[in-house]
Formats: C-alpha cells, structure tokens, sequence
C-alpha cells in the first residue's frame, strides 16, 4: 500500500484527494503545519470503489494548548501573556509563585532550574526567559508579526527591551512601587532612599522611551511591537505610584501611547487589580 505525506497550511484540505484520487488503495497523510511547526496530522484512505471519497482513518487534530506557569501579577508573566493575546494563541495560565515560603514548588524547578517566572510548556517543550517566550510566541504562531520587518526596526526593537530590563524594571517596580504602595499596605515603612535613588534612572529611561516613539503611534515603529508588550506591564506599576504620575506628566508622547495601550483588548484581558 502507497503512503504520502502532503504539508498543508489548513487543518482540513482535499489537496491529497486531489493529487491522487484516481489510485486505489492509497493512504495518505495531511499534515496541518503552521511556521514550520507540525501541529495535527489526519490521515485518509481513498476509497478503492469511489476513488474522490475520503475516509479518515486517524485524526490527531487536537492541538496542545500552550501552559504558562507564573503569577498573574507578574511583569513579566503579563509580557508573555500579552503577546499570546495579541497573537491569539490559546493558553492557559498556571499560577506559580517563587515568593511563596521554601519557594517555587521542587517540580517547577526542574523546568526552571532558576526558579524565576514564567515558563512555557508546549507539548514536550519547554522554555524560560521572557525574550525567548514571546519571540517564540510570535514565530511559532499564526498572526501579525510582532517584530518590525526591517534589520534596524528590530534593532530598536531589542534595544528598547534590553533598556527595560536593564534599567526600568527594578527601580520602577521595585524600588519605586513595591516601596511607595505595597510596603506600606503590610504595614510597613517607604524607604526614601531607595525611592529617590532610583528616579534619576528612571527619568532618563522615559526621555528615551518619549524620543523612541516620535510621531509613531509605537515605541518600534508604526505597529504594535515586543517592544510595546514589553514595556507595558513595567510602566503602569510605576505610573500608579505619586511620582510616576508625576514624571509621566512631562511626556505627553508616552501619555498618549499609555492611553491607547490601556484600551488593546489584551491588556484588558490580562489586567488585575493592583495595589
């Protein structure tokens, strides 16, 4: 018995009764790719008496959902859940927390041996770091690219994500939010010191982001980019605390790019009540 394997871009084609329906007795397999991925494969058998009919003798067309493990209120847990958003990619979200006493649970660290959030599962992968994730994610899936089309768009792209981590995270998440709004909540004390240390930083991380948008609607260039998700999740911690208000105030090009971020169907999917 013949047996062939045809790749197509849709989960249901007759392309292979197409290409063979005048044999007999042959099986063939369709395989439903999407970028290179193998994600369902359905295999017929024409009809030896009626050589156009297909008769479908397996069908693995459930896909795999894709997990993510971290916490909800996570910058960078949000990162990765909002580029699936915007790339419509159906997951589900697996709450772990490494603050929790005596840490991650021992199962999640042989996933992520570091212990930090978040991680990917797919199938038998699995992926940590936020950058590799979301790059990931928009490579492996179906949808706008996420990532400028030009060598230099998406150096500008990786410079800003690098700026962000490198620069605004902590000190914006960190030392500013975590110190001025939830330190206080438990009964605690701000630390000023760490507060004012980390605003001049800040304050240059944002004349930055405010030259990077220019008169483009995105921190990358003219559509939404990594870029974007990226530097969301960090900057609406720190704009909820007196000083972010404050800094914020001096960018209206950040202002008004903040506005449109807070009405993208996946920021509100992905939003929680912080404080």
């Amino acid at each position: 018995m013949q047996v062939l394997t045809i790749y197509v871009a849709t989960p249901i084609s007759f392309t292979g009764a197409c290409l063979v329906r005048r044999a007999k007795n042959v099986t063939f397999s369709i395989r439903y790719r999407r970028h290179f991925d193998t994600v369902a494969t359905v295999r017929y058998r024409i009809d030896p008496d009626r050589a156009q009919t297909l008769t479908i003798l397996e069908n693995s067309m459930t896909v795999e959902k894709v997990r993510l493990q971290g916490l909800r209120i996570s910058v960078y847990t949000r990162i990765a859940r909002l580029v699936m958003e915007e790339k419509q990619v159906a997951y589900a979200l697996e709450e772990v927390d490494p603050f929790a006493d005596g840490g991650p649970p021992r199962e999640y660290l042989t996933r992520h041996p570091f212990g930090m959030i978040p991680c990917l599962l797919r199938g038998d992968f699995c992926l940590y770091e936020t950058t590799a994730i979301t790059r990931y994610i928009d490579e492996a899936f179906p949808g706008p690219s996420l990532q400028p089309a030009t060598a230099q768009g998406r150096a500008r792209m990786n410079q800003i994500i690098s700026i962000l981590d490198s620069y605004a995270y902590r000190r914006m998440v960190w030392d500013v939010y975590v110190e001025r709004v939830y330190v206080p909540t438990e009964g605690g004390q701000s630390d000023e010191t760490v507060i004012a240390g980390a605003l001049p930083v800040i304050s240059k991380v944002l004349e930055q982001l405010e030259i990077f948008l220019g008169d483009s609607d995105f921190l990358a260039g003219s559509k939404l980019s990594l870029a974007d998700c990226h530097a969301f999740p960090m900057l609406v911690y720190f704009v909820e605390t007196p000083e972010g208000k404050e800094m914020f105030a001096a960018h209206p090009k950040l202002q008004r790019w903040m506005k449109a971020m807070q009405s993208r169907s996946s920021v509100q999917a992905t939003g929680f009540e912080a404080g």
